[in-house]
């Protein structure tokens, strides 16, 4: 995959699923089907995996970590461009033009501003995107938002006050 230049996450009821499209500076675009089963497992574990960072999953008081957390996050939505209508007219379609049905994702903070994330598909070895941390937020928001406006129940945003070591996400 081509560097990333936008997400655009939808909800298509005739589906009950969430569509996530990525295109590309070099013009492609991936489309992705996320079931409700999926994203509700989601965004827990990316929730946990960011609070978990260095920064934030060093502090000893739970209360010191959800605020340093809310803050990262905060700063990271206040500097993303939810404006910018998504680009249409991709030029190649790598996986082709209709959805892949996504059965497990893998994320993983890889350097202090890069995260691997890994959508896994039956009989693929996945197709992966890397993000930069406030993209990381972003996708994060965009999912919350999107689920609720599906009437998909609630996701917490804000991290529970467990510590421990950075730990990346496997949600199958």
């Amino acid at each position: 995959m081509g560097r990333l230049q936008q997400l655009q996450v939808t909800y298509a009821p005739q589906e009950d699923r969430i569509l996530l499209r990525v295109n590309t500076t070099e013009r492609e675009e991936f489309r992705f089907w996320l079931t409700r089963r999926l994203v509700l497992r989601l965004l827990p574990g990316l929730t946990r995996s960011l609070a978990r960072q260095p920064d934030i999953g060093a502090h000893p008081d739970p209360e010191a970590r959800r605020e340093v957390y809310r803050f990262r996050r905060e700063q990271a939505l206040a500097r993303a461009d939810f404006k910018t209508t998504y680009e249409e007219g991709a030029e190649r379609f790598p996986l082709g033009e209709q959805p892949v049905l996504i059965t497990g994702i893998r994320l993983h903070r890889q350097e202090e501003d890069r995260w691997l994330m890994v959508l896994l598909s039956p009989g693929d070895q996945g197709t992966e995107i890397i993000l930069r941390e406030d993209m990381v937020y972003s996708l994060q928001n965009l999912l919350l938002k999107t689920a609720e406006g599906a009437d998909w129940g609630k996701a917490p945003a804000t991290p529970a006050p467990a510590g421990g070591a950075p730990e990346g996400v496997t949600i199958n």
